[in-house]
């Protein structure tokens, strides 16, 4: 069954409104999705790289992340998308929400308007094991700061570099 996600308005405030996940979004409507960086002990993030049988931005790398679910707040989202994704589960305390941003992309001829909540988890091991969702991650892999400041913003999901643009100093403990 196709997920369902709830709208909100522009300060960031629920409608009370649902729709599938697929359709396209009204012009004063927006939608709740999630950035998770995850950081481990020795400084490294964590990047997973999108499957190729994506929609958007297939085969790209990215923070974990993704839509919120209808009746899910920000930080239940966030923990469902890296446990599903990763399947890493730390406790709340290892957690930090970083702030929400707006952002709007235009892809396909379909607006879509994102309130991203962005979260950071400082882990308390080096490079944990990752367990890959199948159907939606390619891979991971740790990389230092320098390594991910390397790498193109042409190979990367738009909401990953636009998150880290916001909280670089936070990210990477500057």
């Amino acid at each position: 069954m196709e997920e369902r996600i709830d709208l909100y308005n522009d300060l960031g405030q629920a409608t009370g409104k649902t729709q599938l996940r697929s359709e396209e979004l009204r012009e004063d409507a927006w939608y709740l999705v999630v950035t998770v960086w995850v950081r481990d002990k020795g400084g490294k993030l964590l990047l997973t790289q999108r499957q190729e049988t994506k929609t958007f931005y297939p085969l790209c790398w990215e923070a974990t992340g993704g839509f919120a679910q209808a009746g899910e707040g920000p930080w239940q989202a966030a923990c469902r998308e890296l446990a599903e994704e990763t399947g890493l589960t730390p406790p709340e305390r290892q957690w930090r929400f970083l702030g929400m941003l707006h952002s709007l992309d235009i892809i396909h001829d379909h607006k879509y308007q994102a309130l991203a909540a962005n979260y950071l988890v400082t882990l308390e091991e080096t490079e944990p094991e990752i367990s890959c969702q199948p159907e939606e991650v390619r891979d991971a892999r740790w990389v230092t700061g320098a390594e991910y400041l390397a790498l193109p913003e042409s190979e990367q999901e738009p909401f990953t570099p636009y998150s880290f643009r916001h909280f670089r100093r936070e990210i990477l403990e500057e």
